[in-house]
């Protein structure tokens, strides 16, 4: 808002940082409903719709998972040892 006056244009309103719209998110993800009032909502159909395009797009392209031993492996990532 100080720059806005120093400058001499309107200000513009106040929104919603984008920190705190990745918080609403991190704790929706654990399953803390959390919905600002007065705030408008995205679906979450809305957010999905990329994803399934992007595995379209990768199965048109032909892109396909080749199973390796580390994929197909029980032990987590931490637990794979490094050959040198």
């Amino acid at each position: 808002a100080f720059e806005a006056i120093v400058k001499g244009v309107d200000i513009p309103e106040a929104t919603v940082p984008e920190s705190f719209k990745v918080l609403v998110r991190e704790l929706n993800s654990l399953c803390l409903s959390i919905e600002p009032k007065g705030a408008v909502v995205v679906p979450e159909t809305e957010e999905a719709a990329p994803i399934a395009q992007a595995k379209e797009l990768a199965e048109a392209a032909g892109a396909v998972v080749v199973p390796t031993e580390e994929l197909l492996s029980p032990a987590g990532p931490m637990e794979i040892e490094q050959h040198e």
